[in-house]
């Protein structure tokens, strides 16, 4: 599984964030300008940047009454209004296609080098909203985890939570999906005494939903986040990560929380960025679930 294969919902957030990271971060023009460029209605413009919300983008390949069609539009305004090269045009119109199309290695590689293209090097700090308390941090957890999207995880252990939270992600999960990455030898070490029973409702769910996909790290995350390219991203586990220089310190924070898009991208370009780095026996269904089974039930 990767952005390639999300939902259709999911792929037009994405692409939301690549174009208005595209017209933001790198060009630094407006809408109109790109409608200008391009030779499309700055409305048309701001439709393709806020696709996945609008129920009207449908029909790609249907002709207008006047001029050509909905993904000859889109394709302007990639080509000509944000300079994309013809095989970043090739991957913004895979995402906005209705069906899921056949992707590689390649195709996955190069999705992430777009990304990172017209990504932000960090989160912005304007943006971002500072937790203190783990009451607020939880609040915050669900309410991400109920919004529509595919849901994104990168800690060293598996959730924890009661069954109402995972009878929530469960039931977003099984029309989105989800993904989640974790560290191989923090597993393991549950299996000494610390385990909780969440872990159990983590596997069952696990094995519930096919549209989830595992992948194990063989090192601790160097930060901890939770995301949805629709709604925002939860940082925990990290106090410095955000300081501008070695001597600058963050006090400590239950989380960081940023619902900004140039974040979004950003979080989702580490999410990424790690999924392809494991190798893909260490994220495969048939492999991962018996390993987690094997000793996540193991008797303390």
């Amino acid at each position: 599984m990767s952005f390639l294969s999300a939902s259709r919902f999911d792929r037009l957030c994405l692409l939301e964030l690549i174009m208005t990271g595209a017209r933001d971060t790198v060009l630094r023009i407006t809408q109109r300008e790109v409608a200008q460029k391009s030779g499309i209605a700055q409305s048309r413009v701001s439709l393709f940047e806020n696709m996945a919300s609008e129920v009207r983008f449908s029909g790609l390949h249907q002709r207008k009454q006047r001029g050509g069609t909905i993904l000859e539009d889109l394709t302007s305004v990639l080509q000509d209004g944000l300079q994309f090269t013809q095989s970043e045009v090739a991957l913004g119109l895979r995402l906005a296609e209705e069906e899921i199309l056949p992707f590689n290695k390649k195709d996955e590689s190069d999705l992430l080098a777009l990304m990172r293209k017209v990504s932000v090097d960090r989160p912005s700090t304007l943006q971002m909203k500072v937790g203190v308390d783990p009451h607020a941090r939880e609040r915050a957890w669900l309410d991400l985890e109920s919004a529509d999207g595919n849901l994104l995880v990168l800690s060293a252990l598996p959730l924890e939570g009661d069954e109402q939270r995972m009878d929530q992600i469960r039931g977003n999960a099984s029309r989105f999906g989800a993904r989640f990455i974790h560290c191989r030898g923090c597993v393991e070490g549950t299996t000494t005494g610390n385990r909780t029973p969440s872990l159990g409702n983590w596997l069952t769910f696990l094995g519930y939903s096919g549209k989830c996909q595992i992948g194990l790290l063989d090192s601790t995350p160097s930060l901890e986040l939770e995301m949805k390219l629709s709604s925002g991203v939860i940082l925990s586990g990290q106090k410095t990560h955000f300081a501008h220089n070695e001597k600058e310190s963050l006090p400590f924070l239950s989380h960081l929380e940023w619902h900004d898009r140039s974040s979004v991208l950003w979080a989702a370009c580490v999410f990424e960025t790690t999924w392809l780095s494991v190798p893909e026996k260490d994220r495969s269904r048939e492999r991962v679930l018996p390993w987690l089974r094997k000793h996540i039930d193991r008797a303390p």
